[in-house]
């Protein structure tokens, strides 16, 4: 089974408009997290993509933050339509302390089209996390 899933966390709520988030992505045999920084409406454009998300062959929805953070929904066949969602997080630190991860999770357009609709209605403020999980 291909079970994943994206958690989004508010950890230090709103002190001058930033707050400390924390993103979570899991996979059966995998989990990599990244904390950061940002305004409470850091994924509503990301969200608009995700729900206009139709899995055709050249669509992607992208949420990048440097080359510390990439959320991608993508296909991963092309001609077929089959929708995963890749996770890069790098912590751009130098060894011993360098941690990076990249992986996908496997999903279904509807799937992608919901995280899309979570993300979407979100407020931080009053809402401290959400979870999104694909199952295949």
């Amino acid at each position: 089974m291909n079970n994943g899933a994206l958690k989004f966390k508010v950890i230090m709520p709103d002190w001058d408009d930033i707050s400390l988030f924390e993103i979570v992505a899991s996979s059966d045999d995998w989990q990599a997290s990244l904390r950061f920084w940002g305004y409470a409406d850091f994924v509503k454009n990301f969200a608009k993509q995700l729900i206009s998300f139709s899995g055709q062959k050249n669509d992607s929805a992208v949420y990048k933050i440097g080359n510390e953070l990439l959320i991608r929904a993508y296909c991963y066949d092309g001609a077929g339509g089959h929708p995963a969602i890749e996770i890069v997080i790098n912590n751009n630190l130098e060894e011993p302390e360098l941690r990076t991860a990249r992986f996908s999770l496997l999903s279904e357009v509807s799937q992608i089209n919901v995280l899309g609709k979570l993300l979407s209605g979100w407020d931080p403020k009053i809402e401290t996390e959400i979870v999104w999980e694909t199952n295949l």
